[in-house]
């Protein structure tokens, strides 16, 4: 079985599949680049929906001259992952969901009058400010990090192909239009992307990149 990741796995992740006899091929579909920002002081808590945005964070923290004011405040973020490395900087996690739609359901209910600072990427998707702005929660953006895609066309064809984000959907359809083969993807947003494949679509059951390997694992042993 021929195996596509449109990222490239650590080796913990890659033993999750050693047992199994695969071809297997990794890329970077994507690449990102941490802006330079400044912290304004006139918020709450701050808002966080992905990893990049905690390492973009975590590099601003290491320059900055006064970091205790951003390390003091609580975080609403999604996932585990990003709630898990966000404690690793030291900063407090609120409240996290699996994903943004779920996380603006919760501040509408629970924290209606607080006011929030968005730290996002350049193609982050519009679920979360939308909501804000239907409930008239207050925030403000801070774009923290960018998006490029790296189209790469490839000459072979696989049985799967590993998405983990809209934007690596993207980037590998630039350049290939798959015939056959499954298309697994981190989440429903991803998974939205990859349909216009035209490929049979798995989606894992949490966003994590160890959820997706499970999904493709658990099709493996059905074989």
């Amino acid at each position: 079985m021929r195996v596509l990741s449109t990222k490239i796995l650590s080796d913990d992740q890659k033993e999750m599949l050693e047992s199994f006899d695969l071809q297997y091929m990794e890329y970077e579909a994507i690449s990102i680049s941490y802006n330079a920002f400044d912290i304004p002081r006139d918020y709450d808590y701050l808002l966080i929906t992905s990893q990049n945005a905690v390492r973009s964070l975590m590099v601003h923290l290491k320059s900055s001259s006064d970091p205790e004011h951003i390390l003091t405040r609580s975080v609403f973020c999604v996932g585990s992952k990003t709630a898990s490395l966000l404690g690793k900087v030291g900063l407090h996690v609120s409240h996290f969901e699996a994903n943004a739609k779920a996380l603006g359901q919760y501040l509408i209910e629970h924290h209606p009058n607080c006011s929030f600072l968005f730290l996002c990427g350049d193609k982050r998707r519009e679920e979360l400010p939308a909501l804000l702005n239907e409930h008239e929660i207050s925030y403000q953006e801070k774009l923290v990090y960018e998006t490029s895609l790296n189209a790469v066309a490839l000459e072979t064809s696989y049985d799967a192909y590993l998405f983990f984000s809209p934007s690596a959907v993207k980037s590998f359809a630039m350049k290939n239009k798959p015939a056959n083969g499954v298309s697994y993807c981190i989440g429903h947003t991803t998974a939205e992307a990859a349909n216009l494949l035209g490929l049979p679509v798995f989606i894992s059951e949490s966003p994590t990149v160890e959820s997706v390997l499970d999904c493709l694992i658990q099709n493996l042993n059905k074989r």
